[in-house]
């Protein structure tokens, strides 16, 4: 029978894939790709210390990095961008990127031709300009990162903090950095 009909096999995986990382992400838990979560099947003993490893789910917003050659983009401007589109995303960082933006009381827009996809990012318009919030190298598009992008890439990788890159009318506009602030020893990283 799979031989005769090999399609329902081959996308039984992604689908699976998928299905698993958004129940997981309903309950606030964030899986970074398949390879993790199938990992996770084959667990039998999960052993914890007391070392405050554990956390409550809820990222913050900690740093806002904005990158040469967006002329008039501040870190308000680009968290406030970002917030705006963020606002008809599900993905458990967008809820925490536009707590922000309306704790500093930014003034957030409705997007317009806002389009999400699943494990890479969303792009709409806000205000008449091109968003994009996501993977880097999705938002980069094959074009060369900005040399502070690359510096602070390696070092949000090497904190083993979560970000979201952003774009604004087709550039690499800067970064947003998260981390979950309940941690009994934050990160000194800034």
């Amino acid at each position: 029978m799979v031989v005769a009909t090999p399609c329902p096999l081959i996308l039984a995986a992604p689908v699976a894939f998928v299905a698993g990382i958004s129940r997981a992400a309903h309950r606030g838990i964030i899986i970074k790709g398949g390879g993790a979560l199938e990992a996770l099947a084959r667990t039998r003993t999960l052993l914890l210390d007391k070392t405050g490893t554990l956390t409550t789910g809820v990222p913050a917003v900690t740093r806002i990095a904005t990158f040469i050659g967006i002329e008039g983009i501040e870190p308000a401007d680009l968290l406030g961008l970002a917030a705006s589109l963020d606002q008809v995303s599900p993905h458990v960082l967008a809820a925490s990127i536009v707590a922000e933006a309306q704790r500093r009381e930014l003034p957030l827009r409705f997007p317009l031709d806002a389009n999400e996809i699943p494990g890479t990012g969303i792009e709409g318009l806000v205000d008449g300009r091109r968003v994009a919030l996501g993977k880097c190298d999705w938002i980069a598009a094959g074009r060369p990162l900005p040399p502070e992008a690359v510096a602070l890439r390696q070092q949000i990788a090497d904190a083993g903090l979560s970000n979201v890159f952003v774009g604004v009318d087709g550039a690499m506009a800067g970064v947003i950095v998260l981390e979950d602030r309940s941690f009994r020893k934050p990160s000194t990283w800034r």
